[in-house]
């Protein structure tokens, strides 16, 4: 814990550093100490932690929570810090339609479409790429699928 908040400290002297310090410090030990509940969990439920779909959860999971911490790395305040923790909180405890909460993060449909298709790119790289040889699975699989398409 010590390590993270050190680390927090080493980016400036500021409290958001602190806080994303403290907040990794924290992941880490929830992580720690919920393992063996969390495997059993998985255990009960019939998964294991090599299927895919055990993976992309976890991988969706450590990405919000990082991206969550680097939000409160990146505000100028701690105010500011717990406006955006509030205006997310806002947004998932209400219904909200997609365009509300555009308007809310000051983004543009365009932007979103564009964001989201670049976070799909990494996420698929991130899955496939320690598994499967990348250049081998373009040109087998997405250009045989393409083909596919194409002449049907």
């Amino acid at each position: 814990m010590v390590v993270f908040l050190v680390s927090g400290l080493w980016h400036g002297a500021k409290w958001t550093f602190v806080i994303w310090g403290a907040l990794h410090g924290i992941y880490m030990v929830i992580g720690k100490y919920t393992y063996k509940s969390r495997t059993k969990l998985l255990n009960t439920i019939g998964l294991k932690r090599e299927y895919k779909v055990v993976q992309l959860i976890s991988i969706l999971i450590t990405y919000t929570l990082f991206m969550y911490a680097f939000m409160i790395f990146r505000a100028d305040s701690l105010v500011q810090a717990y406006e955006l923790s509030s205006r997310l909180l806002q947004i998932f405890s209400e219904k909200i339609s997609l365009g509300v909460i555009l308007a809310n993060l000051q983004m543009t449909f365009s932007d979103f479409k564009v964001l989201s298709m670049i976070l799909l790119l990494f996420l698929g790289i991130e899955i496939v790429g320690t598994k499967v040889d990348i250049i081998k699975w373009v040109e087998t699989d997405i250009l045989s699928c393409a083909g596919y398409v194409i002449s049907h």
